[in-house]
């Protein structure tokens, strides 16, 4: 009991037990905290608690830190002992000590209550903690014999930082930032990073690409690059020698191909060339340097292939002279700039916590976004990018299992059943279309990278092996099923050749890979797509035709097939078609219309017709199993 309750008990007079409210004298109530029934992990107060033993616990309570509040606790009565996990790995710890409730607050902190954050404390006494879902994400026990923590960096640096806690500013100039392989993806990172105000030096072998980044001119075709090259005039320039580039900035980001070998494995001699010319600049170059390899690789190219050269070549030291990360972007072609402005997750492999958290602080600077950072060893995070391409490739080819079963049932739906499953939450609906083969430059390499890295490491690669064999029978069926409606001497339509909509990109498109194979059959075939004719006509030439439009293409053809959900054929009318023309939508854009006109010449992928031959073989799977298909 303290003094003043003694006093008080003497006078006859019991001691309050609630928050005294005079003036000059404030009592906080109950302040949720750590270890309490109901965390609040945001409030962090600074308060004292019991030491180790009781000699140290006596010392301590004996003098007050210059930032404790005076005022450092509730009353003894809402004190409670620690719950859950042991507070700063001392249980039993007092939460809110109350030894100063009764002390007059200081003239200079007397504030009415709710002023401060969230209406519980002074605003100078109460300091804010991200909660824990925002700090720590995952434990990762890499190669370098240390623990990783995983952090969204919620509350690292970005574009918009304010003051600091003592009012001093912490917006810092933005680094330099220099892109070694100016194509697809690495021409549009560097006009990103220019678009927001870094200053950039591309590096690129072809002195035509060069020559087209120094004129503001677009050296590869992507939706949105020709404006955002307009705008950074003055902070991009590019050049033919990589040296150049390492010495006028700060960091560096490889971006060049890693084609497949014959075995489906990852080929890193244009990363190695790369690491040689950066090796050669950094060993002349003052301060600290930071190394991104951004191109798609197998675990250990980075930490085993691309370290050692840039080490032997610099005469310096990872970890201590330069840094080096490995940070693959999630992008897709004709989305290049949004996805890599607005990403779900950054990526970061780093080879020590220095070079992760400058990189963390690069991106930070130019994401739109507020994306989570996944920061993890190199090797863990070189698998997780074949891996995110790979598990992606499982769902659409499950999807178009679905869709291929529901066109033998009866009124089968892909959409419908698809449509279900997306609902359940272990599941979620995307990448479940259910249509055509997956292609592009990532998704079908990756894939095989996977088995690939499997059948190295001495395990099965089942799984990663049948997803592709079933992606190639997807298209063998489509155009074996477009042949089947073709009749002798006949003509086709494709409507779509790239991999995907907005997009010049055709390797492994399922869209050209069908024209090909209707080529390769003697059918007659015509062909549109709104970006990559010009990339066709390289490969085929003139054994098809080209049409300048839709309509064009599928003039007097006997059978339309749309390979590509592009906005182009969204507005095909199908009353304009000639009901003699078969039309083979493979991602159903036009089944509304054909079932508000009942259009018999339509064919919609995925969707089962409700006839009498389906009805006879499902029920022939009960009642006579070997005659349902005769």
């Amino acid at each position: 009991m303290s003094p003043v309750h003694r006093l008080w008990r003497a006078r006859g007079r019991e001691p309050r037990r609630d928050r005294d409210d005079r003036a000059g004298v404030h009592r906080p109530g109950p302040v949720r905290g750590l270890g309490r029934r109901h965390p609040d992990p945001e409030l962090d107060l600074r308060r004292r608690h019991r030491g180790r033993d009781a000699r140290r616990g006596r010392e301590r309570r004996g003098r007050r830190h210059a930032d404790q509040p005076r005022h450092d606790g509730a009353h003894t009565g809402h004190r409670r002992g620690a719950r859950g996990a042991p507070l700063h790995g001392q249980a039993g710890r007092d939460q809110v000590p109350a030894r100063h409730a009764d002390r007059p607050a200081e003239p200079r902190r007397r504030q009415q209550a709710g002023q401060g954050p969230a209406g519980l404390e002074p605003q100078d006494e109460v300091h804010r903690r991200p909660p824990p879902d925002d700090r720590l994400v995952l434990r990762d026990q890499g190669p370098r014999r240390r623990a990783r923590i995983l952090r969204t960096d919620a509350h690292g640096a970005r574009r918009d930082q304010g003051a600091g806690r003592h009012g001093q500013a912490l917006v810092t100039a933005l680094p330099s930032v220099s892109v070694v392989g100016l194509g697809k993806l690495g021409a549009c990172i560097a006009a990103c990073f220019a678009d927001k105000g870094f200053e950039v030096v591309g590096s690129d072998v072809s002195s035509h690409t060069v020559e087209l980044v120094n004129q503001g001119r677009p050296p590869v075709t992507e939706p949105g690059l020709p404006e955002m090259l307009a705008r950074s005039r003055g902070r991009l320039r590019a050049t033919q020698d990589a040296g150049e580039a390492v010495h006028a900035t700060d960091a560096t980001f490889i971006v060049v191909p890693t084609p497949s070998n014959d075995e489906g494995g990852f080929s890193i001699s244009y990363v190695i060339d790369a690491a040689r010319s950066i090796g050669r600049a950094l060993r002349d170059k003052k301060g600290y340097h930071l190394v991104v390899l951004t191109s798609t690789v197998l675990p250990g190219s980075t930490e085993y292939g691309m370290v050692p050269v840039l080490e032997q070549e610099s005469g310096k030291r990872c970890g201590e002279d330069f840094g080096v990360c490995y940070s693959p972007e999630f992008i897709a072609l004709g989305q290049v700039i949004r996805d890599f402005l607005n990403p779900e997750f950054l990526l970061i492999g780093e080879f020590d916590a220095r070079s992760g958290e400058k990189l963390s602080a690069i991106y930070k600077s130019v994401c739109d976004n507020d994306p989570s950072v996944a920061r993890m060893s190199l090797v863990n995070a070189e698998l997780t990018k074949i891996s995110v391409n790979a598990y992606v490739t499982m769902r659409i080819s499950f999807a178009n299992m679905v869709a291929a079963l529901s066109e033998q049932l009866p009124g089968g739906d892909v959409d419908t059943v698809t449509g279900a499953l997306g609902f359940d939450t272990r599941i979620g609906s995307r990448y479940l279309k259910g249509a055509v083969a997956y292609g592009g430059p990532c998704f079908p390499r990756d894939n095989q990278a996977l088995a690939y890295l499997a059948r190295q490491l001495g395990q099965k690669a089942s799984l990663a092996e049948a997803v592709h064999a079933f992606n190639e029978s997807t298209n063998q069926r489509l155009a074996e099923r477009v042949l089947e409606l073709v009749p002798e001497g006949g003509s086709v339509a494709v409507l779509g050749l790239s991999y995907k909509p907005d997009s010049n990109v055709i390797e492994e498109a399922a869209g050209f890979l069908l024209v090909r194979s209707l080529v390769e059959a003697g059918a007659r075939v015509t062909v549109h797509d709104p970006m990559a004719m010009d990339a066709v006509r390289q490969v085929l030439g003139d054994s098809i035709a080209y049409a300048s439009g839709v309509a064009d293409a599928v003039q007097g053809k006997d059978v339309v097939v749309i390979a590509n959900p592009d906005r182009a054929y969204a507005g095909l009318d199908l009353a304009s078609i000639p009901r003699s023309t078969v039309v083979v939508d493979a991602w159903r854009m036009l089944r509304k219309q054909a079932a508000a006109a009942a259009a018999p010449n339509y064919i919609g992928l995925g969707l089962g017709e409700d006839n009498q031959r389906l009805a006879r073989a499902l029920a022939g799977m009960w009642t006579d199993p070997a005659g349902a298909r005769s």
